[in-house]
């Protein structure tokens, strides 16, 4: 059997050969059916190896087949490698950025070394619930900070993906950023040792978006080079000692919109009387005693979008 096969198929192939339904698969090996069918399908590309083992044994596989069918899925677990997941392509700045501007005041200044001329100035963390704005904040940031460090360096770290960035991955990144050569250290220490050196050499500004933890964040710091880093994340991550911290938070009076356009939030209207209502025609009860329905109009005003984007209470 070729072992190009991808684990779907060749699953699928082996359960046939062996005149096995799913079910009959799922009875023998102890896995359940919806795991079975989410690998045939190609949902799951890697199943932990006791599943594997299990499968291997209901279908009895010997030798080289279960050699082939056991690598198979050892393949699907391999994790990607920071460039293959476009993890260095910073976002574009926004060019009609309005309406943060005293937050973004705030993290230049903290971006601003308080010692000597070269001093390396506190990593900023800059944390938040998703969709506040944090990136586009940090990004306006680092720009408007670039007369003193003209290069810039972005890593997503992944902190809601599965298996975010390792700190390996994260210095691997950078270096080929900082260095342009793809030929990065493959060990924690020596990409340390490698991202010490080359970030003394130059002035950077980095951002690394969406951290997980404080580990991710660690070994760039390790660096004494004169630059500035700032790091999104939805954690506060008060492991990361002298750090600065700001909180984003949503454009005040910004209120959640109901409808798809954005538009702003309407006065609620008295709902239309319902056809399944008992008329006095069917029903004896008194009006008293017939359950009350009692419309209160919203106890807000009517609301607009500023000139800012920022949904603001009008005049009454």
């Amino acid at each position: 059997m070729n072992s190009a096969i991808p684990l779907q198929e060749l699953l699928r192939q082996h359960r046939r050969d062996a005149d096995l339904t799913l079910e009959g698969l799922a009875e023998r090996s102890g896995v359940s059916d919806r795991t079975i069918s989410d690998i045939e399908r190609g949902i799951s590309l890697g199943p932990r190896r006791g599943t594997m083992l299990a499968l291997a044994d209901a279908l009895e596989l010997q030798d080289d087949e279960r050699e082939r069918f056991l690598a198979s899925a050892r393949a699907g677990r391999k994790p990607a490698v920071a460039d293959a997941r476009s993890v260095d392509i910073e976002p574009h700045r926004l060019a009609d950025f309005t309406g943060r501007e005293s937050e973004i005041l705030s993290v230049v200044a903290q971006l601003d070394p308080t010692g000597a001329t070269g001093d390396l100035a506190a990593p900023v963390v800059l944390h938040g619930a998703p969709g506040v704005g944090k990136t586009s904040i940090a990004i306006e940031a680092l720009h408007r900070c670039a007369s003193r460090t003209p290069t810039r360096l972005f890593v997503d770290l992944g902190g809601l993906d599965a298996v975010p960035l390792t700190p390996l991955q994260v210095l691997q990144a950078l270096l080929r950023q900082l260095t342009g050569d793809p030929d990065v250290p493959k060990t924690l220490g020596e990409a340390a040792a490698a991202w010490r050196t080359a970030a003394a050499a130059s002035a950077v500004a980095i951002l690394l978006d969406d951290a997980a933890n404080e580990a991710q964040i660690r070994p760039v710091l390790s660096s004494d080079g004169k630059g500035t880093i700032v790091v999104t994340s939805r954690r506060a991550l008060a492991g990361l000692e002298s750090a600065r911290r700001s909180r984003s938070v949503p454009c005040p009076g910004r209120r959640p919109s109901r409808s798809s356009g954005g538009s702003s939030p309407q006065r609620r209207r008295r709902p239309a009387t319902s056809t399944n209502w008992p008329d006095s025609a069917t029903t004896s009860r008194s009006r008293s005693a017939s359950p009350a329905i009692v419309w209160r109009p919203s106890r807000r005003g009517p609301w607009r979008t500023s000139s800012d984007g920022c949904a603001e209470k009008s005049a009454a």
